[in-house]
């Protein structure tokens, strides 16, 4: 397993408080990352557009780096996605955000723009759309043990048991040596 950025730790502790009966993937994607930002759908051409304010050079890679981690957890088995595809999105539904509406970008367009993404994030995005997810008990151990692996944990206890058994083996050395002086001193 890959060791997760501190921005990706962040969102894993946020997936953990995720009500999973209520949430399903698309909504913790908008909460996560989707404030003042969005994602428009096209539908006919199989494709999706980033909306963000033009002075947030980071939306792009974070909307794209939680699809991406979403995806990485699913392919390593630490969520698992159940889907419902008779779930209440529409096909003519062409906008999700957090906090902004259509009017609002009307009304705004000097201050928003678009990166169009052609490729098949637009799939993932309609898979998350109709997903659900359940967290893995691996992966909330990975958290509760501040993301550090079950070997690592283990490593770590080993090497702690190393170093008390050397500083003992220390301790034994510098006795033996004090106890050979003394026989030595005391036989003169």
């Amino acid at each position: 397993m890959r060791k997760f950025t501190a921005k990706e730790q962040c969102l894993l502790k946020e997936l953990i408080k995720t009500d999973f009966k209520e949430t399903n993937v698309i909504n913790f994607i908008t909460k996560s990352v989707l404030t003042a930002r969005g994602i428009h759908y096209n539908h006919e051409e199989k494709s999706i557009k980033l909306l963000f304010k033009k002075e947030d050079s980071n939306a792009v890679y974070e909307i794209l780096e939680t699809i991406f981690l979403i995806n990485y957890l699913e392919k390593n088995d630490l969520i698992v996605l159940h889907s419902n595809y008779k779930s209440d999105f529409k096909k003519n539904q062409n906008f999700i955000s957090n906090d902004i509406t259509q009017e609002e970008i009307n009304q705004n367009t000097n201050i928003y723009c678009y990166q169009k993404i052609p490729t098949n994030i637009y799939d993932l995005i309609v898979k998350y759309t109709f997903s659900y997810f359940f967290i893995s008990e691996e992966l909330k151990d990975l958290i509760k043990n501040n993301f550090e692996t079950i070997d690592e944990v283990r490593h770590e206890k080993e090497l702690l048991e190393a170093k008390k058994q050397t500083r003992l083996s220390q301790l034994s050395f510098i006795l033996a040596i004090i106890a050979l002086i003394i026989s030595i001193w005391t036989s003169i």
